[in-house]
């Protein structure tokens, strides 16, 4: 089958943000688990984490650190 292998993701709770009129600060903070103030105000800048995976979140280290957030568990060429 097409689908072995592949990853399954949940939903994303929160409010979808008005892609005509995005929210201030991050476009994600409406919906994102881990936003902070910071969030609400400052759009985080898109920066390299890791070997090949970018992001934009003003704590993804944190993430990251606290194993929230593996960027090479949704890589497609992860073994």
């Amino acid at each position: 089958s097409s689908r072995q292998g592949k990853q399954r993701f949940g939903t994303i709770r929160g409010d979808v943000p008005n892609p005509a009129a995005p929210p201030p600060g991050c476009r994600f903070h409406t919906r994102c688990p881990v936003a902070q103030p910071l969030c609400r105000t400052t759009p985080p800048p898109l920066r390299r984490l890791g070997a090949c995976h970018d992001v934009a979140c003003h704590f993804a280290e944190d993430i990251r650190a606290r194993g929230l957030f593996n960027p090479a568990e949704r890589s497609p060429d992860a073994t």
